[in-house]
């Protein structure tokens, strides 16, 4: 826009060098003229409701490189519509001075009369649309409505040094004073002895105290005395004077408190100076005097136990172990060191579960998991689960499938109430075993555990190599030549396609037949002016296109695009299988392309103006006033036509044209 006609439009008052609630409003509109603008035409201004036409200065402010409001356009109201320059960055300088491209605008307002700074909203004209609240460089905006707020910003924070009682909303500038200082600089002193609180050195004043201290401005009551009759530094000494007492003072003169022995071992240590003590000669408090004591292994849960011995020496080392100590067994504990229950070398393992009323759970956290199981890692769909022996059968008491995020494996605990065994209990030795989805073989695993307040922890899972399960038939499916303990897993050979990818797929398959087959689909690049292309190699195909994932109305392999978005093509062969294609379209430039393409001429006008189109026909076009009045409106339906002035004044005006249904804007001057 001509920077000299909107100037024509603003006039300036004295009071600009005022600063309300820290906003700096310009004093001239060259402190802020970039040399871009977008137009914004105010119709009315209103505050709280009621309509002003004097004494408020609008304003348009953005967001500077230090994060404050910035004066980007300013304007008088008054009692016709005025215009508000918006100014843009100036990009040739290396600071923030304007709005950016597509940048939110701040609407404030200047009070004369109260030296106020308000905010603000304002309303568009809606039909046609003339008006967005983000800067566009050279745009045209038609403001029917500022709306001024009597709201007054400022800190509302009453400990802060710049408080505002009339403030009514807060605006984020409280300053306070420093620590130990008042706002206007000075010092604290609270109990006003002109010394500030900073420098007061506390101690204490009394003279007669013996602790008297010179240079305490400050009593802290830590004053001590001498002792009735004594100097200071000068004490009565008093102890026990008992001689049969364990702390006998032969040098004190006022009797104390004496300390006698009271048990068969106590002895007293000797001193005659008051520091003597009773010697207990029974350290652990058992009765049995030291030099009586036999020293053993006294706990019982080691296999070192004594019964004769009555003090621990540290000769417990091996604890006493309960298990299977047959390493042939499924069973097997490398811990146990006594047996205690009949040896398992056979199991069935089903994870099939049955619930009861409690559940202990153990976390995972995958990213501390390195499991492999025989040639890869656990993987999406293999499943993990707890099992127990109860009366020599293995039961599972819960299994999670593993994701490949993290989870939790929820085990069933034994109800009480029932009479029978249903669940884990405190005594249970719980087996991990993981299964293979892709091999069916299943794998015994050992879990690293760490017990935190009310959750564990499963801070590893390690293969275990000594004790192999699986199926040993080597005519099933899942045959594993290594196992040595059958696991009742043996499965048949079930011929059919295994790729999931493929449209045959057979879920129930676990030998892969040859049978699988796959189409494919792809969209070419796109040309401007041409439609997208589906190439597939279906038979028979039918075709879904959607646009940003809502379903189109086209059915055939080819679709003309009208705005960017995702294209996407759902391509269905004869057998029903299907398979998709999309297009990512960024750099389509229809509305763009369309301005080059879409003439006015002659521009200047005098008597008529004429719109062409050299790609796609004008469907329809509608001429504007400046304010947005709608003057005319025709339906067109070809490449070109003529607008005829007929009375119109001089002055400029916008022709709307819709082409290929897309709206294109040109300005023309009727003179």
């Amino acid at each position: 826009m001509n920077k000299g006609f909107l100037l024509s439009f603003i006039t300036l008052f004295s009071f600009f060098n005022t600063q309300a609630q820290d906003t700096y409003w310009p004093t001239d509109v060259s402190e802020i003229n970039t040399g871009t603008n977008s137009t914004y035409l105010i119709q009315s201004a209103n505050l709280d409701g009621a309509s002003v036409i004097f004494g408020y200065v609008l304003g348009a402010f953005f967001v500077n490189d230090e994060g404050n409001l910035q004066c980007g356009g300013f304007t008088n109201c008054g009692s016709n519509s005025v215009q508000l320059a918006v100014m843009g960055d100036d990009t040739t300088t290396e600071a923030k001075d304007g709005f950016y491209e597509g940048e939110e605008i701040t609407w404030l307002a200047y009070g004369t009369f109260a030296e106020q700074t308000y905010t603000a909203t304002v309303n568009f004209t809606l039909t046609p649309p003339f008006g967005s609240n983000t800067f566009s460089t050279n745009g045209l905006n038609i403001i029917t409505d500022f709306n001024i707020s009597s709201a007054v910003l400022g800190c509302m924070v009453d400990a802060a040094c710049n408080y505002n009682a009339n403030a009514t909303e807060e605006d984020n500038s409280c300053t306070y004073a420093e620590e130990n200082y008042n706002c206007d600089g000075s010092c604290i002193d609270i109990d006003g002895d002109l010394v500030c609180d900073i420098y007061e050195i506390l101690g204490c004043t009394d003279t007669s105290a013996c602790n008297y201290n010179v240079l305490a401005t400050e009593e802290d009551n830590t004053c001590t005395y001498a002792e009735p009759g004594l100097e200071c530094g000068q004490t009565a000494v008093i102890g026990c004077m008992d001689i049969l007492a364990c702390n006998y003072n032969e040098l004190a003169t006022v009797e104390g408190l004496c300390i006698n022995t009271t048990t068969e071992c106590a002895t007293c240590s000797g001193e005659v100076d008051g520091t003597g003590v009773v010697l207990v000669n029974d350290a652990d408090n058992d009765g049995v005097c030291d030099n009586d004591e036999i020293y053993g292994c006294t706990d019982s849960l080691y296999i070192e136990f004594s019964d004769l011995a009555t003090e621990d020496d540290d000769s417990c080392s091996e604890l006493i172990v309960l298990g299977c100590t047959n390493s042939e067994a499924f069973n097997y504990n490398s811990n146990a060191n006594v047996l205690n229950e009949t040896c398992l070398f056979d199991v069935v393992v089903d994870f099939s579960t049955t619930g009861t009323n409690t559940t202990t759970n153990f976390s995972v956290t995958i990213d501390t998991i390195e499991l492999t199981l025989g040639t890869q890692d656990i993987t999406e769909g293999d499943i993990i689960g707890g099992f127990h022996i109860i009366d020599g059968q293995l039961y599972c008491v819960g299994f999670t499938t593993w994701t490949g995020n993290d989870f939790s494996i929820n085990l069933w605990m034994d109800n009480p109430a029932t009479e029978e065994i249903d669940g884990l209990t405190n005594s249970s030795t719980i087996y991990w075993i993981a299964q293979q989805e892709e091999t069916m073989y299943n794998y015994l695993v050992d879990l690293t555990l760490i017990e935190a307040p009310g959750v564990t922890f499963v801070s590893q899972i390690t293969l275990n190599t000594t004790t192999i399960i699986g199926c040993m038939d080597a005519t099933a499916y899942n045959y594993n030549s290594d196992a040595f303990i059958n696991d009742g897993s043996c499965e048949d050979f079930i011929d059919g396609c295994t790729d999931t990818d493929a449209c045959n797929y057979d879920e129930d398959a676990n030998t892969e037949d040859g049978s699988c087959y796959f189409i494919t689909a792809s969209i070419q690049d796109f040309q401007l002016g041409q439609p997208l292309t589906v190439t597939t190699d279906a038979e028979n195909p039918t075709y879904v296109w959607f646009l940003n994932d809502v379903e189109q109305d086209e059915t055939s392999n080819e679709f003309t695009p009208y705005v960017n978005g995702i294209y996407m093509a759902i391509v269905t062969d004869e057998n029903g299988c299907t398979v998709s294609a999309s297009y990512n379209l960024e750099n389509i430039g229809l509305e763009e392309y369309l301005k080059d393409h879409v003439k006015l001429q002659p521009n200047p006008a005098v008597n008529f103006v004429e719109i062409s189109s050299s790609v796609y026909k004008i469907e329809t076009i509608k001429l504007f006033s400046i304010t947005g009045q709608l003057l005319q409106e025709h339906t067109v339906d070809a490449l070109q036509f003529k607008i005829e002035r007929n009375n119109l004044p001089n002055g400029i005006y916008f022709l709307q044209a819709i082409v290929n249904d897309t709206e294109v804007t040109k300005r023309v001057l009727f003179k």
